[in-house]
């Protein structure tokens, strides 16, 4: 049975915002326990023992991309409901 979910976010912000952000999710990773919200919308994921992480950069002319993937299987015993 398939439980989809999504969750998007986009802002502009200063590079210390981004830093937190970005510390908050590593901190959710550690824990096993990442909640992400906005406008209202939640969504929960529960990393395992393994991930998958994909890094790409891209400059062209005055514009550059940095996207960072992570990914990962959920275990038949994790908790997928959000709480």
């Amino acid at each position: 049975m398939s439980d989809d979910k999504r969750f998007e976010y986009e802002s502009i912000h200063d590079p210390q915002t981004i830093t937190a952000y970005l510390q908050s999710v590593l901190e959710g990773i550690v824990q096993r326990r990442i909640v992400l919200t906005s406008d209202g919308d939640e969504i929960v994921l529960r990393p395992g023992n393994l991930l998958k992480l994909a890094v790409k950069a891209k400059r062209k002319d005055d514009t550059s991309r940095l996207s960072i993937k992570i990914s990962w299987k959920d275990s038949p015993n994790s908790e997928s409901a959000e709480e």
